[in-house]
């Protein structure tokens, strides 16, 4: 499923870059341009922070930070 993930968000990534050298070449018109590239930043604004988040930040409790230190007694120490 990441991988896939990660697949479909590059692929958007390139979907919002590529229409504008196609219009540089003179391959595709400008409302198609934009159509697509509507499209690709659609798509990229959904998928990537899935893609960004990946397994490690699943499940965690995020209400302490990962470099804080306990004492024996669970208290934190600075």
């Amino acid at each position: 499923m990441n991988v896939m993930i990660r697949v479909v968000a590059l692929a958007a990534l390139v979907g919002t870059i590529a229409p504008s050298l196609l219009l540089l070449g003179g391959h595709i018109s400008e409302p198609a341009m934009r159509t697509s590239m509507l499209a690709a930043t659609i798509v990229w604004f959904v998928v990537a922070p899935f893609w960004m988040l990946g397994s490690e930040g699943r499940g965690r409790d995020n209400s302490t930070p990962e470099h804080s230190v306990t004492d024996a007694a669970g208290r934190p120490t600075i």
